[in-house]
C-alpha cells in the first residue's frame, strides 16, 4: 500500500520502508498464499500467535479474502520502479512468505532500493527482532541526506 501511495501522491510521501513486503516481485496463487503463510506458523513465536490470530479475526474473513485476492492479481513490482524516493525492504532470511531471495533481486534493477536481511527472522520479524529491526532503520535513515535521498 505505501509503494502504491508514493507512486499516486510523491509529494506526500518520503523514503519508504517496507517490512516483508508481500507482491514483491511476484503475485502469488491464493493457494500459495496460503501454503507459505501455514509454512510461517510455526517458524514465529508462539506469543506471536494470538495476536496473528486476533487481527485475522477482526478482520474477518471477506477482508482477508479480498486482500489475498489483490496480492494475487495486483503486485507491487511495476510500481516500486516508478517510487521517486529512496526505499528499503526488510526481509528474514526464514520468511517463506516473501523470500529475502526475491527482495535481493528486485534491487538488482532499482539502485533506490536497498535490502536489508534478518538471519534469524520469520515473516513477523518486527515481533521476533523489534530492535534489530529498529537499530537497521534507525541506521539506514541516518544515511539519508536532508534531500530524503540515499548517500
Amino acid at each position: 500500500m505505501v509503494i502504491e501511495l508514493a507512486v499516486r501522491y510523491p509529494q506526500l510521501t518520503g523514503p519508504l520502508i517496507a517490512v516483508a513486503p508481500t507482491g514483491l516481485p511476484e503475485n502469488p496463487s491464493l493457494p500459495k498464499q496460503v501454503w507459505r503463510l501455514m509454512r510461517d506458523i510455526p517458524r514465529e513465536r508462539l506469543a506471536f500467535w494470538p495476536l496473528c490470530l486476533s487481527a485475522y479475526v477482526r478482520t474477518g474473513i471477506c477482508r482477508f479474502y479480498q486482500l489475498a485476492r489483490l496480492i494475487e492479481h495486483q503486485g507491487a513490482l511495476p510500481d516500486l520502479a516508478l517510487v521517486p524516493r529512496p526505499v528499503l525492504l526488510l526481509g528474514g532470511a526464514r520468511d517463506p512468505v516473501v523470500p529475502v531471495s526475491a527482495l535481493r533481486r528486485v534491487s538488482c534493477h532499482w539502485p533506490h532500493v536497498q535490502v536489508v536481511e534478518f538471519a534469524a527472522a520469520p515473516h513477523g520479524m518486527t515481533d521476533a527482532d523489534a530492535e534489530g529491526v529498529t537499530v537497521q532503520v534507525r541506521r539506514w535513515v541516518g544515511c539519508l541526506n536532508w534531500t530524503g535521498e540515499a548517500e
